[in-house]
């Protein structure tokens, strides 16, 4: 098996206003048909929304890239930005 890394970067913007970024990186190609189940609606769809923001998650031949931009403690009634 290939070995990989995770890469994470994270920011915080304006007030309260936060990015993150997780990247894998060195490992296998991602399988057919992964990223369409539950967890990966999830996080694609639900996750960004929660923070007030906005989340994607995309599936590329070195791994998983997974983006969220958000407000911390927005919780699930804030309005999107």
């Amino acid at each position: 098996m290939p070995e990989g890394r995770i890469v994470v970067h994270w920011s915080c913007a304006a007030v309260q206003a936060f990015r993150l970024a997780w990247r894998e990186e060195g490992g296998p190609a991602p399988e057919p048909n992964v990223g369409t189940g539950f967890g990966s609606t999830i996080l694609d769809r639900i996750v960004g929304e929660y923070f007030g923001g906005r989340s994607e998650l995309r599936l590329e031949p070195n791994g998983a890239v997974f983006t969220i931009e958000g407000q911390l403690g927005a919780g699930s009634g804030a309005p999107k930005t």
